[in-house]
């Protein structure tokens, strides 16, 4: 199948009153795509729109439950396309990012999931281009909405999102790290290509270093590459990353909930 037949599928997930950001301002620039919105509805909201952005190339699926990592598992359970993006819905794509994805993908077909760059911030950075394959040491730098994979792949593998892991969950980021690493795991083969195809221009939740993110840090690098890091690296952190966490905590305070955190997960578990 060439690039200009086939649609990118583009799986997004939202929750409560954000469905109205996607419809306004996301579903807009997705119109060459194939659109599926998981939409989760939780605390007691009510949705009362007829969902009149529903067409051939969008369709909607209501999730009862809280949780980032349920939302994007119910979008995977209904994917449609052979190459598929994960999305949020307060982004900005960049012009073409249909077919930046879909022309890798037909240079690389040995490629089972390549990451591409986001951009942070109003400005445009530079175009580089490079590739690399990924191991398990480059999986933290990677945002949800960089991945792209081979529909079969995932499926094949039977790979989904850690529940644990992600907003509304018991640790409240790092999902994208862990679904990436169950990917290298099972064998498939990652790359990433350093050309942007999506633009954030405001904080994410990952940036923002409160106590429940410092346990979440602890946590991801525990998966990712065992105790003895989990404890090494995060304290590491503790002058590196102190812009991050300033505005919550103190050293002392940011240093006790690392130890804090990996004494609960080494004497109860994750």
């Amino acid at each position: 199948m060439s690039t200009q037949e086939q649609r990118l599928g583009v799986l997004v997930a939202t929750i409560n009153e954000k469905i109205e950001r996607t419809a306004r301002s996301l579903l807009p620039q997705l119109t060459k795509c194939h659109v599926f919105i998981s939409h989760q509805v939780a605390d007691g909201f009510k949705y009362t729109d007829e969902m009149s952005f529903i067409s051939q190339h969008v369709a909607y699926s209501k999730l009862e439950s809280r949780g980032l990592s349920k939302n994007r598992n119910n979008a995977l359970s209904h994917m449609t396309q052979e190459i598929n993006l994960i999305a949020d819905d307060d982004v900005e794509y960049v012009p073409d990012f249909e077919n930046v994805i879909l022309k890798e993908y037909a240079s690389h077909s040995e490629a089972d999931v390549i990451t591409f760059k986001v951009e942070r911030g109003h400005l445009a950075q530079n175009v580089k281009g490079s590739r690399f394959n990924h191991t398990k040491w480059t999986l933290l730098k990677v945002p949800s909405i960089g991945i792209t994979f081979r529909k079969a792949s995932i499926e094949k593998s039977g790979i989904r999102f850690d529940e644990r892991f992600g907003l509304g969950s018991t640790y409240e980021t790092g999902e994208e790290a862990l679904f990436l690493k169950d990917c290298l795991d099972a064998g498939l083969k990652l790359m990433h290509v350093d050309i942007p195809i999506v633009r954030h221009t405001h904080l994410s939740s990952g940036w923002i270093w409160d106590k429940k993110q410092v346990k979440a840090k602890v946590a991801i690098i525990w998966k990712l590459y065992g105790p003895f890091m989990a404890l090494l690296v995060p304290l590491g952190f503790t002058f590196t990353k102190y812009s991050l966490y300033k505005e919550h905590m103190g050293v002392f305070t940011y240093v006790t909930n690392v130890l804090k955190s990996h004494f609960s997960i080494l004497t109860k578990g994750l």
